[in-house]
């Protein structure tokens, strides 16, 4: 998987964040930074964004996340989806929405896309629901389950770290490269 380093910066200077932000914030960038590529020097830089933890600042998370992926992102509409869900549960779920903060970071490149949302946390861990259950949240993480290539969280009640990934290119090739199948 290669990563390409991002000049232009999309997000405000970060603000103060809530006792245990910043130990979450710590935490992404030791869990999220991505691992090394052997035989280059290409580092790769999230673009980050701090939200007030209210429901009037879904639809600008997701503004930032298209805007900060590839042009030409074969899956963006893919990826802006799960981010909303991903943001929706910060600002319902967790201490940001109770008058707090969340950050999203975007990572993209010519064959994958990684978004983190980091919360003031909660009690409870993430869980998708069960697709027969008459549980009216849990809906969001199904589908964060079922359509990205790995999703994942870490941290608890002090602030969490919910992120996925999704790929279109395993090999890293256009899809009509010699050598690759269909």
């Amino acid at each position: 998987m290669h990563w390409h380093a991002r000049s232009r910066r999309l997000s405000r200077p970060r603000r103060a964040t809530p006792a245990g932000q910043d130990a979450a914030g710590d935490r992404a960038d030791r869990l999220l930074s991505p691992p090394p590529v052997p035989g280059t020097t290409t580092s790769a830089w999230a673009l980050r964004r701090v939200f007030a933890g209210r429901a009037d600042q879904v639809r600008h998370a997701r503004r930032f996340v298209k805007a900060a992926l590839d042009e030409g992102c074969p899956l963006a509409d893919l990826v802006v989806l799960l981010s909303d869900e991903l943001v929706t549960n910060a600002v319902v779920h967790t201490r940001s929405g109770d008058g707090g903060l969340f950050e999203v970071r975007v990572w993209s490149g010519p064959s994958s896309a990684c978004v983190a949302v980091l919360d003031g946390g909660s009690e409870g861990k993430p869980s998708p629901a069960a697709p027969d259950t008459a549980h009216e949240s849990g809906r969001g993480l199904a589908l964060v389950d079922a359509l990205a290539a790995h999703w994942g969280h870490a941290g608890g009640r002090d602030g969490r770290i919910t992120w996925f990934v999704v790929r279109w290119q395993d090999d890293g090739q256009p899809p009509n490269a010699p050598g690759r199948a269909g």
